[in-house]
């Protein structure tokens, strides 16, 4: 899969990220890796957004606020 490397994310491809972020098990390179993108925007989103808490650790989190009002 091509890389999308300085290139804006559609408003889509945004709302499908937070989707997978609230509805899915995946962990953050898996999206990135699905939507081409690098790890750190997938964070960035999910920093934004305020969907997963990590609580300073990488493979548990909790769901926030947000993501209960997405799903």
């Amino acid at each position: 899969m091509a890389g999308k490397h300085g290139k804006r994310l559609t408003m889509e491809e945004i709302v499908r990220v937070q989707h997978l972020l609230a509805e899915t098990e995946l962990a953050p390179q898996a999206i990135a890796y699905r939507m081409g993108v690098s790890a750190s925007t997938i964070l960035s989103i999910n920093r934004r957004s305020r969907i997963r808490h990590y609580n300073g650790r990488r493979s548990r989190w909790e769901k926030g606020a947000v993501a209960e009002a997405l799903v």
